[in-house]
């Protein structure tokens, strides 16, 4: 719901759809860390720990180019269309994490 408030709000210049897409963003982006971090957490063991959450941690971080990325894409196709397409991979990585972690939890 909040990619399609902000796809429109960035297609029409809307900053009061803008406004309201940014919180549900930043409670989706703290959430998927809490997940993310507990996931790592339970599957390395303590030696591995540190090394696996600094990995973790720095593909988080590299998602962080992301939005330089769309501003540079944007005045070529649109933000529409860029944020559709973001929209559309986020959809495909969660619909791969989830069949892994529905054959993890039957293995």
């Amino acid at each position: 719901m909040a990619a399609a408030v902000l796809i429109i709000a960035a297609d029409r210049s809307a900053v009061t759809a803008v406004l309201i897409a940014a919180p549900l963003f930043g409670v989706g982006y703290g959430l998927c860390m809490v997940a993310g971090l507990s996931t790592v957490q339970s599957m390395a063991s303590g030696d591995d720990l540190a090394g696996v959450t600094a990995v973790f941690y720095s593909v988080s971080y590299a998602g962080f180019f992301l939005p330089m990325i769309l501003a540079a894409l944007a005045p070529l196709t649109g933000y529409g269309l860029v944020l559709g397409v973001v929209a559309a991979l986020c959809l495909v990585c969660a619909l791969i994490s989830g069949s892994g972690l529905r054959r993890a939890a039957s293995a």
